[in-house]
């Protein structure tokens, strides 16, 4: 099943690094994913397709637990598309 999130986080080096590395890890594999920097706010904002078997839930509320997760909301559900002979 495929999930979309939103993630709002502080700027800082390893922020990025630091919710591949739990999305990794939770068993969520990256299918897209887009980020935007607010030098203004000292923010980013993330949206972030991922696939799993797995509840959105684990990984929201693991995402969330970050130092510099401000918040995480999940966007919408879809199945993936599947081709068949």
């Amino acid at each position: 099943m495929m999930h979309t999130m939103h993630i709002e986080a502080k700027d800082r080096p390893a922020t990025l690094e630091r919710l591949l590395r739990v999305t990794r890890h939770r068993g969520f594999a990256v299918r897209e994913m887009q980020m935007n920097a607010s030098a203004e706010r000292d923010s980013v904002t993330i949206s972030v397709t991922v696939a799993s078997d797995r509840p959105i839930s684990l990984l929201q509320g693991q995402l969330s637990k970050l130092v510099d997760v401000a918040s995480v909301n999940i966007e919408a559900q879809s199945q993936p598309l599947s081709i068949t002979a």
